[in-house]
């Protein structure tokens, strides 16, 4: 079995929005990843955040309800101890990169 494949916000906002310049990309990228998907629980906050302005709500809406359905994407729900680990890598990140 192969390993899963993040799903990370950018890459979904470009996938699913048509009018953006990296759509295409992000079609020709999904046609040589196949599942197993994961993504967590921050992401689809995110997404969920990105859409919410009228315009896009539905699609949102959709976005998510398909996430939540999917049998093949794995959804890490977020946890305080993977929060703290994903904000620590962040501060060190961001720290590094000042020097």
């Amino acid at each position: 079995m192969n390993p899963p494949v993040f799903l990370d916000t950018g890459y979904i906002l470009v996938a699913i929005n048509t009018a953006d310049k990296f759509h295409k990309r992000a079609q020709t990228a999904a046609l040589s990843v196949r599942p197993p998907f994961v993504t967590t629980e921050a992401v689809l906050i995110e997404i969920g955040n990105a859409l919410s302005k009228r315009r896009w709500r539905t699609l949102g809406i959709a976005t998510l309800a398909r996430f939540q359905n999917a049998l093949d994407i794995e959804i890490v729900p977020l946890e305080r101890p993977l929060l703290a680990k994903g904000i620590g890598h962040k501060l060190s990140t961001f720290t590094s990169c000042q020097g």
